[in-house]
C-alpha cells in the first residue's frame, strides 16, 4: 500500500523564500538536502547588496572614459613632437659633420668648354683645362703631409717652391718640388709633358721619373718616353690648341665633346689611332681634320649631336648609279 506525500512537499520552498515555514517544519526538514541548498541560496543572496548610485559619480566616470581617447592623443602629440625635435637635432648634426669634414675642402671645376686660372697656396699657378676639377684641403696645406692635391683631367702647373708636393689622379700619383709640367689624366691615360725641374710618377707597381723636356704616356699598361716636339718650353692647349699623340679615335670623339660641349655617335672603329692637332674654338675646322685624316663624315643634328660615319671610298663615290 502506497504511503501518502506529505503536504509540506509541494509549498515548503514558498514558505522558506517568504519565512513562513514553521519550527517544527524546520525541524522536519532540516536532514533533507535540498532544503539545506535552498536555505544557503537564500542567506547569500540575503548577504547581496546593490552598491550605492551616484549621478555624479557616474556622469563624471562617463565624462572620463570621453577624454580618455583624447588625453591619449594629446600624450601620442606630445611623444611625436619630441620625436621630431630629436630627429631634427640629430640631422643638423649630421649636416654639421658632413661641413666640418668635406665642405672645408676647396673645390676648383671646369665645366666643357670652359678653362680656368687661379693659385695655391705656395703659389703654385694651375691653368685647368676644360672638364676637369681639383680639390685640396686647406687646413692641412701647411704640412708637408698635406699639400696633396686630388686632380682629373687636364692642368699646366709652374710651381716655384722647394716644398714636397703630391698629386693624386685616377692612375696613381705624382710627386714634385719644384717644377712646371703639363698633365692630363682622362681614364686610363695618363700624359705628362715636364717643361722645368722634374717629376716622378708612380701607377700601379711602376715608378717613372719624367725629366725637364720629356714627354711621357702611360697607356693603362706600360710608359712610353719621348722629347717633347720642337723644344717647346710651355703646352700648346691654352693658346687654343689641341694635340694628340697615338690616341683612339674614341678619345679623340671624348675630348670634341669636351671642349665643344657636343654629343658624337661614332660609327666608326674607335681604336683607330690618331695624331695630330685641331683648334679648340672653330668646330668646323677641327671636325674637317679629324674627319679627313680618319676617312669619316660628319652629319649634324638638332641640340649639338653629331654622328661620324666612315666616309664612302673613292672606288664607290665614283661608281655610275644604275638606271
Amino acid at each position: 500500500m502506497e504511503q501518502p506525500e506529505e503536504t509540506y512537499q509541494d509549498d515548503w520552498r514558498d514558505k522558506l523564500v517568504h519565512g513562513k515555514l514553521s519550527t517544527e517544519e524546520v525541524e522536519a526538514l532540516s536532514d533533507d538536502p535540498e532544503f539545506r541548498e535552498w536555505t544557503v541560496l537564500l542567506q547569500s543572496g540575503r548577504a547581496l547588496k546593490s552598491p550605492a548610485y551616484s549621478e555624479h559619480d557616474a556622469w563624471a566616470a562617463f565624462k572620463q572614459r570621453l577624454q580618455e581617447p583624447e588625453q591619449q592623443l594629446a600624450r601620442f602629440r606630445r611623444r611625436r613632437r619630441a620625436i621630431f625635435t630629436v630627429s631634427t637635432v640629430v640631422l643638423l648634426l649630421c649636416v654639421t659633420a658632413i661641413w666640418w669634414y668635406q665642405g672645408r675642402d676647396h673645390i676648383y671645376t671646369t665645366p666643357a668648354g670652359q678653362t680656368d686660372r687661379f693659385v695655391l697656396p705656395d703659389d703654385t699657378q694651375v691653368h685647368m683645362n676644360v672638364a676637369s676639377t681639383l680639390t685640396w684641403d686647406p687646413d692641412r696645406w701647411a704640412t708637408s703631409e698635406g699639400r696633396v692635391i686630388a686632380f682629373s683631367g687636364q692642368a699646366y702647373f709652374q710651381r716655384k717652391s722647394r716644398s714636397a708636393f703630391t698629386l693624386l689622379h685616377s692612375n696613381g700619383q705624382i710627386t714634385t718640388n719644384r717644377a712646371a709640367f703639363d698633365l692630363r689624366s682622362r681614364g686610363q691615360w695618363l700624359e705628362i709633358q715636364c717643361y722645368q725641374g722634374q717629376v716622378v710618377a708612380r701607377v700601379q707597381e711602376t715608378r717613372e721619373t719624367i725629366q725637364a723636356g720629356q714627354y711621357a704616356r702611360w697607356d693603362g699598361s706600360k710608359w712610353v718616353k719621348t722629347l717633347i716636339p720642337n723644344g717647346r718650353q710651355e703646352p700648346i692647349w691654352p693658346e687654343g690648341t689641341t694635340e694628340m699623340r697615338r690616341m683612339p679615335l674614341s678619345e679623340v670623339t671624348d675630348e670634341l665633346e669636351r671642349l665643344y660641349q657636343l654629343s658624337i655617335d661614332l660609327n666608326a672603329s674607335p681604336d683607330t689611332t690618331f695624331t695630330g692637332r685641331f683648334p679648340n674654338y672653330d668646330l668646323d675646322q677641327a671636325l674637317r681634320i679629324i674627319c679627313d685624316r680618319m676617312q669619316l663624315r660628319p652629319a649634324f643634328y638638332p641640340n649639338n649631336f653629331v654622328i661620324l660615319d666612315p666616309a664612302p671610298r673613292d672606288a664607290e663615290a665614283g661608281k655610275a648609279v644604275p638606271n
